[in-house]
């Protein structure tokens, strides 16, 4: 089984916690 799955869920959590001060201080981006 390869552990892609993995690898992807932990690069999309880093990008959600690195990308969420930035969106908080631009007020949300949605």
């Amino acid at each position: 089984q390869m552990p892609v799955i993995s690898v992807v869920i932990s690069a999309h959590a880093m990008a959600l916690i690195m990308m969420h001060p930035v969106v908080l201080e631009r007020g949300q981006l949605r």
